[in-house]
């Protein structure tokens, strides 16, 4: 995996590989303040990318594109939805 890095007036190319190469030069207790970033990082943007599809959802409700249906509506739709992709 490659990516660009603009340093100044050069561009860098990053590859996964130089960025562990990079992180193992790090004392013990870098690599482990590292280690928590990236995985603080990766809880927000989670967080994030889960609020965003939680308020589509509410748009998408508000504007009447889903409908609400018992248990025994969804089951009988996806049987039928399987027996007619048995037909096929």
């Amino acid at each position: 995996m490659k990516g660009w890095v603009e340093m100044g007036a050069r561009i860098q190319e990053v590859t996964f590989g130089k960025v562990l190469d990079d992180a193992m030069k790090l004392s013990p207790e870098e690599r482990e303040m590292l280690a928590d970033i990236i995985r603080r990082r990766g809880v927000e943007r989670w967080r994030d990318d889960l609020a965003k599809y939680a308020l589509q959802v509410k748009e998408d409700i508000a504007a009447g594109k889903y409908t609400a249906r018992t248990v025994d509506e969804v089951i009988k739709d996806l049987e039928k939805s399987l027996d007619e992709s048995d037909d096929k």
